[in-house]
């Protein structure tokens, strides 16, 4: 007997073999968008299974239109526009559905081949995880297993936010990009419909030179997704959620990026008045044939306009009265061969030559007399045939009825009899053989007629949206009855009753209200409902559209599951429904299911609650962590109590992507903590890898709206970072020292220094020259002040100080001090850079005041000076750094350089400064003079 572990190896290996086996022999065409703006002609742009070099012409390919074979009119190779050949950001969906519809597995198997085939042709890879914030789950690698340690960190999120995955600060694909990225690309795979507005995201886009691409799977409609990809010079495609389309689809897409193995196609549709074309798309290539619908928006569709009712109303028998029936050809030329009454014309007649031809955009008028025999109510239906088309019908009538209509006209339309209904829905119920105008009555009947109830009383009109009863019944029948002209008094003129009863029958789980999670104001919740419409009947059952009314209807949406969709006997449907509140409270909407049997209706509730604790919407930065070192932060400072007494902490979550460099501190995970406040909880980044990672934390409290939850980013780097980045070789830049922490240094022997982290934008920091004398002179000196910065960018940071200094220049064989220079200094710093390498430019004015032997009482000599500061790294552990400074009366331009050694808590400078570069005066002793600095940092 194999051992488990080595059984398991087994399966997986026979799987992964499967698996590639299916990618490599199992591929056809995928279909990357269509357009029939043009109908008749019909184009669609695929994905062949070969090189596009072997489909490149029109005798590669095998159309077929509503089953009739169409010949392919021209075939073109689109340009490829996007070939990812450095980084490419791999945005993978991880909300709720993807979760709960069980499609992690697939979005998985695509993810593999996305990246397998983007790293063969040279790309490096990342992978961002997105709800609704971006995560990232894996850094710019070309490492498989590093790639695939990333897709195995897959975790259940919320609803989801396309917006955010690009976008997000920190974690979002393009903050991932790197600025010297040629032709970066993202691709984000989704399951989830995020009614996103492109215009949020297309700027930042092409400012950035990336292009985006979609992999939807399920039922997106995926327009804003088409419209960023256009835009962009990406690739939008969708397939069913099931492994197979999704494995070949992701195959295909990946083939599109690399090759620009994309092929546009044109034909002539087989008959521009069909309203929906199923076309077929087969290769020479192809294992079976990719297929589309498309459906003719209504405003396009081809038709021919007529009134569905025309009254004469009262008409002297003895002065008949003319009119005509309209007939618009509206997209196309529609050819009438005759017309016919089919019921007895009853007084109406029409006088015009056969065939007539109507030619689009044009109105015919069809001669119509009326020659009553009395003042009654008459009613007859008038077909009109058109050469190729279904008959249109017109209803005329004439008259009023003021008595009983004998024989009874009226016939209902719909339902016809024998149809099945669901319980408390809504079906469109309408008649025919009644003047609209006047009143009629609808009454429903479950016991076959003893007993009858009313459902509506004084309907106008010729059709009515009947509600079915709330209970299950075998046997319905309905009656509409005509009460005639307002004026008339008397018993109804005339009824029509269902000769074939109508089954209502439970829509079993559609029947309860549905609820959504508590949800903060502003933010967004989805969830899934899972078997929310049931097919309990023997035929398949179509739900055709989802609609929301009511106050708050447009506070709920659907955001999985997109209509139309088909219903198999006894089979069950999910749909995942999204909460965004706009004010707190009980917020509730109406959903109608229209469906192929009738409307479907429940009403959906969620409950809005305020913010208690605001925490940031962007991520919380713990910085660059060299590997093998931590770093803890408390959370204090990134919590804000919106008003009332602070929540206590019941427990705390730690969520991922990454779980294993990130924990958090007291509470311990899943322990139970009575009244623990949130100032207890620390994160804590232990850098095992070098990367960008991020991971959540999930404080529950007893607050309404828990948990709170705050999201973490963070950079494992191989190097030691550089603790001094808050002065350049001597003079600030604009950066500052971490909150709580402090600095002491050294420069050759007699300078010091310390600096200590009053926040993290504001620090203090002063220094001197130690009062040792060097032969006859004694030259001490000291400073202090302070600064505060502000981060502008991810690079770039501005910052203001002020500095207040005093240097005493002594001949220890004289009597008299002879000078003492006192200085306060204000200064604005700019830097621009990260930990790689940085300049700053520091400007300042220093109001120096002199005090000498020869001037006693003092003189003011101000002076304005520009320092500009450098380094960058050149080694693990090693930076060179450069400081030039200017100033008005120095008389020289002071160059220094220094080789910096980094280590986990201090850098040490060795250097000189050079003093040949003169502006006045006589030249120095000496121009170069050794430079040794020391800086530690706790």
């Amino acid at each position: 007997m194999l051992r488990p572990s080595i059984a398991r190896m087994i399966l997986l290996a026979v799987l992964a073999l499967a698996l590639s086996w299916s990618h490599v022999h199992a591929q056809s065409t995928v279909i990357v968008d269509h357009d029939a703006s043009d109908l008749p002609w019909i184009r669609a742009r695929v994905i062949p299974p070969v090189p596009a070099t072997n489909t490149a012409s029109a005798s590669s390919w095998r159309v077929t239109d509503n089953g009739e074979s169409m010949t392919v009119e021209r075939c073109e190779r689109v340009p490829a526009r996007v070939r990812p050949t450095a980084d490419v950001v791999l945005c993978i969906d991880v909300s709720n559905s993807v979760i709960e519809l069980s499609r992690k597995s697939v979005m998985r198997a695509a993810a593999e081949i996305l990246i397998e085939r983007l790293i063969a042709g040279g790309a490096t890879i990342a992978i961002v995880y997105f709800d609704n914030k971006a995560h990232i789950g894996c850094d710019f690698t070309r490492d498989r297993a590093l790639l695939r340690d990333g897709l195995s960190r897959m975790f259940a999120g919320r609803a989801s936010s396309v917006v955010s995955a690009i976008t997000e600060p920190t974690t979002g694909a393009l903050s991932m990009l790197s600025k010297n990225s040629v032709r970066p690309s993202i691709i984000v795979m989704t399951d989830s419909e995020d009614p996103f507005d492109p215009k949020d995201v297309i700027p930042q886009l092409r400012e950035r030179g990336a292009a985006i691409s979609f992999l939807g799977m399920g039922r997106l409609s995926m327009e804003p997704h088409r419209r960023c990809a256009d835009s962009t010079g990406g690739v939008a495609v969708r397939c069913s959620a099931d492994s197979g389309n999704v494995v070949n689809t992701a195959s295909a897409l990946a083939s599109a990026l690399m090759d620009g193995n994309i092929v546009e196609l044109t034909w002539k549709a087989a008959s521009r008045k069909a309203v929906t074309h199923v076309a077929d798309i087969r290769s020479s290539a192809d294992t079976t044939p990719a297929t589309f619908t498309y459906v003719v928006p209504e405003n396009r569709q081809p038709r021919l306009e007529s009134p569905e009712h025309l009254s004469f109303g009262v008409v002297t028998p003895s002065r008949p009265a003319s009119s005509f029936v309209s007939l618009t050809a509206v997209n196309s030329s529609f050819m009438v061969d005759s017309v016919r009454f089919e019921t007895p014309p009853m007084g109406f007649a029409i006088t015009q030559d056969f065939p007539l031809n109507i030619d689009s955009g044009t109105t015919a008028n069809l001669p119509l007399r009326f020659a009553p025999r009395d003042t009654g109510f008459v009613w007859t239906r008038l077909s009109v045939f058109i050469r190729n088309e279904k008959p249109l019908t017109v209803n005329l009538s004439g008259g009023k009825a003021d008595k009983v209509v004998n024989p009874a006209t009226m016939h209902l339309l719909s339902p016809k009899g024998g149809e099945e209904y669901f319980v408390d829905s809504y079906v469109p119920l309408s008649w025919e053989g009644s003047e609209p105008g006047d009143l009629h009555r609808i009454e429903v009947t479950t016991n076959g007629g003893s007993t009858w109830t009313v459902s509506a009383d004084s309907v106008r009109g010729s059709s009515y949206l009947w509600h079915t009863p709330v209970d299950s019944a075998a046997a319905v029948l309905l009656r509409v009855s005509h009460r005639g002209s307002d004026r008339y008094r008397g018993s109804f003129v005339q009824q029509c009753t269902l000769t074939s009863p109508l089954r209502i029958r439970d829509s079993r789980s559609f029947l309860r209200p549905m609820e959504m999670n508590p949800t903060v104001v502003g933010d967004r919740k989805d969830k899934i409902f899972d078997n929310v419409f049931t097919n309990s009947s023997s035929k398949p059952l179509i739900i055709e559209s989802v609609e929301f009314l009511g106050e708050y209807e447009n506070e709920f949406f659907l955001s999985g599951g997109q209509p139309p969709i088909t219903v198999a006997p006894g089979a069950s449907s999910s749909i995942e429904f999204s909460f965004a509140p706009r004010a707190a409270g009980i917020r509730s909407a109406r959903v109608h299911l229209r469906t192929s049997i009738g409307f479907v209706s429940a009403r959906l509730t969620g409950v809005a609650v305020n913010p208690t604790v605001i925490t940031p919407s962007a991520p919380i930065d713990i910085g660059d962590v060299s590997v093998g070192e931590e770093r803890t932060i408390s959370l204090e400072p990134y919590y804000t109590v919106a008003g009332g007494t602070k929540p206590d902490v019941r427990w705390v979550e730690l969520r991922g992507p990454d779980t294993v460099q990130f924990s958090f501190t007291i509470p311990e995970p899943g322990g139970v903590i009575a009244k623990q406040p949130l100032a207890a909880v620390a994160a804590k980044f232990s850098a095992l890898r070098t990367g960008r990672t991020s991971a959540q934390i999930l404080v529950h409290s007893s607050a309404d709206d828990s948990p709170h939850i705050l999201q973490l980013a963070a950079n494992g780097v191989s190097y030691q970072r550089d603790v001094t980045s808050f002065r350049g070789i001597c003079v600030p830049t604009a950066a500052t020292l971490n909150a709580g922490s402090y600095s002491i240094g050294a420069f050759n022997l007699l300078g010091v220094t310390a600096a200590a982290g009053i926040t993290d934008n504001i620090m203090i920091h002063a220094g001197g020259i130690l009062p040792v004398p060097l032969g006859d002179q004694l030259l001490p000196a000291f400073s202090i002040g302070a600064k505060a910065t502000w981060k502008l960018s991810s690079d770039l940071r501005a910052g203001i100080g002020y500095q207040f200094a005093e240097s005493v220049s002594d001949n220890t064989t004289t009597g008299p001090t002879e000078s003492t220079i006192i200085s306060h200094v204000p200064y604005a710093v700019v830097t621009y850079g990260d930990d790689l390498s940085r300049i700053s430019l520091n400007m300042g004015y220093a109001l120096k005041r002199h005090t000498t032997i020869a001037v006693p009482d003092g003189f003011d000599a101000p002076v304005f000076y520009g320092v500009v500061s450098a380094d960058m790294r050149v080694s693990g552990n090693w930076k060179m750094a450069a400081e030039i400074m200017n100033a008005q009366t120095l008389g020289t331009i002071p160059l220094a350089v220094t080789a910096r050694y980094l280590g986990r808590n201090f850098a040490l400078d060795a250097g000189f400064v050079l003093t040949s570069l003169r502006t006045s005066g006589a030249p120095t002793a000496s121009p170069v003079y050794p430079l040794l600095g020391a800086t530690w940092v706790w």
